[in-house]
Formats: C-alpha cells, sequence, structure tokens
C-alpha cells in the first residue's frame, strides 16, 4: 500500500496543505519545512511524479474506480458506459483517469481509490459497477466528489445513477405473467450477485401476484455459452413444466433461439422468449427485449459529476436511466 500525502501530514503533525506546499517550494516555517522533510524521509514517501508534472496547473480529471479489469472482458456493455462517460467530459474538458481498487492481495480498497482525490490527481470519482454493493457505503459516501450506482446508500445524502435492474427485470415477468406464463426458466450468465437477488425478487413479486410459487429449479447459472451450457439449459427447460425462458443477455437468446430449433421447439409455438438488449447486440427481430442504453448511463453520470462540482450546495440527487420495453413476436399468449 503506497504512502499518501495524508500519511507524512500526520507523521509531521501538519496540515496537508502544509505538506503540499512544501513539495511545491511555497512558504512554510523552517520548523513545519523540517518536519515534513523529516517525515518524507521515515516513510520513504515519492510525490508522484504525473502530479508533479501538473503543478500550477488545473487538473481537471474524473477517476472511474473498477473492481477488477476482468470486467471488461466478461461484460462488454462497461465499454459503452465508459464511452459516454469520456465523450461528456471531453465537451467540458475533462479527462478519464480509470483507477483498479483491486490490491495486490486481491481485496478490494476503496479508500485507495479515494487517496486519489486527497493527492489531487483527481477531483471526482464515479463508482460504477456492483462497487456500491461491497459492504463500503460509508467509504463511497464520506465525500461529495463521489458519484455511485447500484442500490441508494443513503436516503440523506449522496449522488446516484441507477438504471433498476430490478424495475426492468419486473417488466419483462410482468409482460410474462400477462400473457399468461407462470412457470420461468431464468437464465444468469456472468452477473453479479446484486443482479440475481434483484431478478429473483422481481420474478418472486410477480409470481406472489399470480399465487404461483417460485422454486430453486426456476434459476439457472452458466458461466459461458458454449454448446454444452446451451444443452443443459435446453435439458433444464424440457426437465420441469416451463412455458417461457429470461434470457439474461441477446447473445444467449439467439443461441438457445437455434439449439431449440434443432431439436423441433419453435419459438414462440413451444416455448416464449425474453432478454436483456445491450446497444452492441444486433438484435433478432423475433426476441422481445428490454433495451437498455448505456452509453446514456455513462454521459449522465458524467453530468451529475459535473453538477457536483459546480454546485457545493448540492447534497443529494439520484438520476434514473429509462429502459424501453421491446415488444416482439418471441412470446406467445397462454390460455388457462
Amino acid at each position: 500500500m503506497g504512502v499518501s500525502i495524508l500519511d507524512v501530514a500526520a507523521r509531521a503533525g501538519v496540515s496537508k496543505s502544509t505538506v503540499s506546499r512544501v513539495l511545491n517550494g511555497g512558504s512554510v516555517s523552517e520548523k513545519a519545512r523540517a518536519k515534513v522533510h523529516a517525515a518524507i524521509d521515515e516513510l520513504s514517501f515519492a510525490p508522484n511524479a504525473f502530479a508533479s508534472a501538473l503543478r500550477g496547473k488545473e487538473f481537471r480529471t474524473i477517476g472511474v474506480v473498477i473492481d477488477d479489469y476482468s470486467m471488461f472482458r466478461q461484460r462488454m456493455h462497461i465499454f459503452h458506459r465508459i464511452a459516454g462517460m469520456a465523450s461528456c467530459l471531453a465537451r467540458e474538458g475533462y479527462s478519464l483517469l480509470i483507477i483498479n481498487a483491486v490490491q495486490p492481495d486481491g481485496t478490494v480498497s476503496l479508500e485507495e481509490a479515494i487517496k486519489e482525490l486527497d493527492m489531487k490527481l483527481v477531483q471526482g470519482l464515479i463508482f460504477p459497477g456492483n462497487l456500491s454493493g461491497i459492504g463500503k457505503s460509508d467509504v463511497i459516501l464520506s465525500r461529495r466528489e463521489i458519484v455511485y450506482t447500484g442500490e441508494m446508500l443513503s436516503a440523506e445524502k449522496g449522488f446516484r445513477v441507477y438504471m433498476g435492474n430490478y424495475d426492468y427485470s419486473r417488466k419483462l415477468y410482468s409482460y410474462l405473467f400477462e400473457k399468461g406464463h407462470r412457470n420461468i426458466l431464468t437464465v444468469f450468465s456472468l452477473v453479479g450477485f446484486d443482479t440475481r437477488a434483484r431478478r429473483m425478487r422481481a420474478y418472486a413479486e410477480c409470481a406472489d401476484l399470480y399465487g404461483c410459487s417460485v422454486s430453486e429449479h426456476s434459476f439457472f447459472y452458466i458461466d459461458n455459452t458454449s454448446e454444452y451450457v446451451v444443452e443443459n439449459i435446453y435439458n433444464a427447460f424440457c426437465s420441469d413444466s416451463f412455458t417461457a425462458i429470461f434470457a439474461d443477455d441477446l447473445t444467449l437468446g439467439h443461441l438457445l433461439l437455434d439449439y431449440f430449433k434443432e431439436r423441433g421447439l419453435e419459438c414462440p409455438v413451444d416455448y416464449s422468449l425474453v432478454a436483456i438488449e445491450r446497444e452492441d447486440d444486433i438484435a433478432e427481430p423475433i426476441i422481445t427485449t428490454v433495451a437498455l442504453h448505456d452509453f446514456s448511463y455513462g454521459e449522465e453520470c458524467a453530468r451529475l459529476m459535473l453538477r457536483v462540482l459546480s454546485d457545493q450546495s448540492l447534497m443529494k440527487e439520484d438520476v434514473f436511466i429509462p429502459f424501453e420495453l421491446k415488444i416482439r413476436s418471441s412470446v406467445a399468449a397462454i390460455r388457462e
């Protein structure tokens, strides 16, 4: 774990601004300067070279905190969100800095990311993904210059942008139940625990409204989309009285369409299918989806961040990113 300017200040018994003036050649007493230099030597503190090169200039950079670089490989829609952030920030003269919160031992340290604020390397932080769900709400809410996504962390303060996995999941489930479906197989692929929990809650609440029960067999988890996995989904669907499938993404939906057709099942005659649609998907006209606008999601994160920085009186704001239900021909009505 690196030594920060705050560590130097604490060891020297002076303020952070005093340490900053010493590092930048500013005016301080000789006694304070000696304390700071002694603390620097004791802690082996090395000022960030990038920050040093920018002394005297306004550093207009926003940090985006991620919990794992593999999220770019597993969740491609993150690229669209970050592209939206970068595009919006660039129009206002800001740049984007990706900060990995994972430490060498594999733990996630949001505190280390916030030190970027303290060292003035960034003017604000955006916490996307599931970072708000790892038991660090106090850390995320500790500073004004932070925008987060996901579940609300406080009713009194904080700045959040959310798309509402529970909301759009319930929209699809409600549509299936309205069409007469009572036993739906939900397939999760490469989603976090929080996403699963919210979707399961949406299903359970819809089922309860129609007097139906939800079993553990209603949820199927996969970590890839190989033919073997698709075969397992097919077998799971056929092993129970399922009439519809909720696919976590449209790519998986396409694979299921093809595989089921090869085995003589036609959509929507023999089963119904819904899916989540992302901006980088090439949608099959048949599949009913909820379309999520990730580029707009990123733009709104950046816009809220800029409002937070420009208006010091702002203490709380929630921004909801609307989703779109695209009704196509993959769902048939079932008459009871």
